[in-house]
């Protein structure tokens, strides 16, 4: 199974990324956009039955740090994740590590702290 990414779904400042998991099989490849959301149905409770939620705040100012935040999320994987841009919060589902999270959150330049769990 290879995790990829599926469309970003935005409700006005908040932003919801979700992670889905196709089969690497070619036969499967050729389907994968038709069979996304199923296959996400299927497998989410793998990904999330292990995943820890934490909430960070982020000194976001502008569409362009959530921005930040999305790309180095993005980059790191293994996450699922919502913004929070008005209230500068980034809830992260993820089995990465606290550590990994901070500094993963820190290359985009901005104040990050981990105020406890959502």
């Amino acid at each position: 199974m290879l995790g990829v990414w599926s469309g970003v779904e935005k409700q006005g400042n908040y932003r919801k990324f979700t992670p889905v998991f196709v089969d690497d099989s070619s036969s499967h490849q050729n389907n994968q956009y038709a069979e996304r959301g199923r296959h996400c149905q299927r497998h989410r409770h793998h990904f999330l039955s292990h995943a820890k939620a934490r909430e960070f705040s982020v000194d976001m100012t502008c569409e362009g740090c959530s921005n930040a935040v999305t790309q180095v999320l993005n980059e790191l994987g293994g996450v699922q994740f919502d913004i929070d841009l008005p209230n500068k919060k980034v809830c992260i589902n993820s089995e990465h590590s606290m550590d990994t999270l901070l500094e993963t959150l820190g290359k985009t330049g901005k104040a990050v702290s981990y105020p406890g769990s959502k």
